[in-house]
């Protein structure tokens, strides 16, 4: 996300290509990214009816995925 370089507000398009299983059709996946804040975006993938807050690291990676997953850190 950070090579779209966008002012908080501001929203990109970010078409990907995806690969379907077990049909092994590739598809045009339709994403919108939207910056909130600092560590937050806006994501939507209308083909999966996804539609949720992205919690970012200060370095811009995705560390929070509502529903899929969430970044654990080690400690120690």
């Amino acid at each position: 996300m950070r090579r779209f370089d966008l002012g908080i507000g501001a929203t990109t398009s970010s078409p990907a290509a995806y690969l379907t299983f077990p049909r092994l059709e590739l598809v045009r996946l339709e994403q919108t990214y939207r910056r909130l804040d600092e560590t937050r975006y806006a994501y939507a993938a209308p083909l999966f009816s996804y539609d949720e807050i992205l919690g970012v690291s200060p370095h811009g990676f995705v560390v929070d995925y509502p529903g899929l997953w969430t970044s654990v850190t080690a400690s120690g």
